[in-house]
């Protein structure tokens, strides 16, 4: 079938003389590894329809994979995405300093705060400040990272956002994840399945 298309394709082009665009093929991103001794915290963050509730999610796991806790917050208004996400890590670094971990990897699928982040000049948008406030919390572990990945790779910590939304929750759930995720995290466990 696939033979037949793509010869109907050539045929087509050759009788318009039109070149079409190969399809870009995107490779599904995965959740990505670490060294050891560093614990990667996926944050995200997700609004009610109405757009007057936020909560944000934090989902804490090790070099190996395995949950090490998980937060969800609730915040009465969110009007800016960006913001919705620096209050998710904060919410990451003040875990990490419960959990006392001195070595966070922050993922999260915001480009733009990951940039804000990584840049080593002062930020001078209304978010300055509190872009500020992350790093200097930040600057407080051992060593950290912050880095950009695809929404799916963020599967658990925009479930545990999700979750909250309704029920205006915050919680926070430490070395057993919660229901509504453990698919999401037992899925990019190797070998969980087999």
């Amino acid at each position: 079938m696939a033979g037949m298309v793509r010869r109907l394709m050539e045929e087509w082009q050759t009788v318009h003389g039109k070149v079409s665009k190969s399809p870009r093929v995107v490779r599904p991103q995965r959740w990505s590894t670490l060294d050891e001794g560093w614990v990667k915290v996926n944050v995200d963050g997700a609004r009610s329809n109405g757009g007057d509730k936020v909560v944000v999610g934090v989902v804490f796991r090790n070099n190996v994979r395995a949950f090490i806790g998980g937060a969800c917050y609730y915040y009465p208004t969110g009007d800016d995405p960006e913001k919705m996400e620096l209050q998710a890590c904060k919410r990451a670094v003040e875990l990490a300093e419960k959990f006392n971990i001195p070595s966070l990897h922050i993922e999260m699928d915001c480009k733009e705060v990951v940039r804000k982040l990584q840049s080593e000049e002062a930020d001078l948008s209304v978010l300055g400040p509190m872009i500020k406030e992350v790093k200097n919390m930040l600057a407080t572990r051992e060593r950290w990272k912050v880095t950009w990945a695809r929404r799916m790779v963020n599967g658990a910590a925009h479930g545990l956002a999700k979750e909250g939304v309704p029920n205006n929750l915050s919680k926070v759930w430490v070395h057993v994840p919660p229901d509504c995720i453990l698919h999401t995290i037992s899925a990019e466990i190797p070998d969980f399945h087999e």
